[in-house]
């Protein structure tokens, strides 16, 4: 595109040269003129007139001279017409190419914080997955914990059923015991003293198996004391490793919201800027290869003809059916039919494009941009691309001017 701008922008400079040194060359003729018209000085007072073959061979270069200044102010005109034409067409090639510059600059700005944003989220997601590894991981070992606790404690509650089994056959011996002293009493009567012994022993054995009891009573609540607590810290660290748990996959799913809002940001940028370089085609495909576009005159008359067609279509829809909607659909036919023909003119290098009245035909276009009727053939085979013959001819059609 800034190849086409600066191409055109040469080719105004190059016209306007062309204008000023035609302008000089327009003003210089004048005075040539008159310097050729009038006798010398000398001759003037020294001879005699010029006789009449001088003098109508002075007429006839007079009169050469004044067509050759007509030609040259129509040329003049001409090209100062096209150096006003390609001055606005490089102003607005050059608006274009700013705008079109700076949404350029801001699509590839809006990428690169949406590019930054996603990396963002993604490093986010990964944290937050890190850490919900390692929670679920403190969760496994609290878990672990518990199930050792239990286990301790089913062993401690199988040694105190140990305990207890113990002491029930010692009470039964000593019960046994103190029913075969009743029944020896009377043998024993003469050894007293070894009864008395007997009844220390079996008096210290009681202390020692109650001793042993409230020993293992002792020991089973302590752990069961500790078991409980263990147990109530191991319940309340889950369940804190549960909210952790759960704000981390909230956070999770914010996360992969962000990053889908942002994919799609993304996508829609994307697309904008693909609608956007469609829309630069577009515009190049309405400009001349000379202009930097890749319009051509076969494609210009393609286009044109198929305007054509659809004018021809919607005028005869409207004269058949006088509506609202017809008329509408001929004005957009006709509209479309001149863009079409305007395209035609830019690829050919014509003076334009001129739309029929109701009283035109051939000759009067003709009579009336070059001064002839008899040069209709010329503005016929312009247009040969929408016209079948030189008659086919339809009022408000579009007809390039070459």
């Amino acid at each position: 595109m800034s190849n086409s701008i600066e191409s055109a922008a040469k080719r105004a400079r190059g016209w306007e040269s062309v204008a000023m040194g035609l302008a000089l060359v327009v003003a210089a003729v004048p005075a040539t003129l008159a310097q050729s018209a009038a006798p010398p000085a000398e001759t003037a007072t020294l001879g005699a007139a010029p006789s009449g073959p001088d003098l109508q061979a002075l007429h006839a270069e007079l009169a050469a001279a004044q067509a050759a200044l007509a030609g040259a102010k129509a040329d003049v005109d001409r090209r100062a017409k096209e150096l006003a034409d390609a001055k606005t067409a490089l102003a607005a090639a050059e608006a274009e190419l700013k705008a079109q510059k700076e949404a350029t600059a801001e699509a590839v700005k809006a990428r690169t914080e949406l590019d930054a944003q996603l990396l963002a989220a993604r490093q986010e997601f990964a944290s937050t997955k890190a850490a919900l590894e390692q929670a679920q991981a403190s969760v496994q070992a609290k878990a672990d914990a518990t199930a050792t606790l239990e286990k301790g404690r089913a062993d401690l509650e199988a040694q105190l059923k140990s305990v207890r089994d113990e002491l029930a056959a010692a009470r039964a011996a000593v019960e046994k015991a103190q029913a075969d002293a009743s029944a020896k009493a009377a043998a024993l009567a003469t050894a007293e003293q070894g009864r008395s012994e007997l009844e220390k022993k079996l008096t210290a054995e009681m202390a020692r198996f109650t001793a042993a009891e409230k020993a293992a009573n002792d020991k089973l609540t302590t752990a069961e004391q500790a078991a409980a607590a263990k147990l109530a810290a191991a319940q309340g660290d889950v369940r804190t490793l549960a909210d952790k748990l759960a704000a981390a996959e909230r956070l999770v799913t914010e996360t992969q919201e962000r990053v889908t809002l942002l994919e799609g940001r993304l996508a829609a940028e994307e697309q904008d800027h693909v609608a956007m370089a469609a829309e630069i085609e577009a515009l190049k495909s309405r400009v001349p290869a000379s202009g930097g576009g890749t319009l051509t005159a076969e494609r210009a008359r393609a286009e044109a003809a198929s305007a054509g067609e659809a004018f021809v279509a919607a005028e005869r829809r409207a004269r058949k059916e006088r509506s609202d909607d017809a008329e509408t659909a001929l004005k957009a036919a006709a509209a479309g039919l001149r863009q079409a023909q305007f395209g035609v003119a830019v690829a050919t290098d014509a003076q334009g494009v001129y739309r029929l009245r109701a009283e035109d035909t051939l000759g009067v276009v003709a009579a009336r941009f070059y001064g002839s009727s008899k040069r209709w053939p010329v503005v016929f085979e312009a247009n040969r691309h929408i016209l079948a013959n030189p008659d086919a001819l339809v009022p408000g059609m579009s007809l390039v001017l070459p």
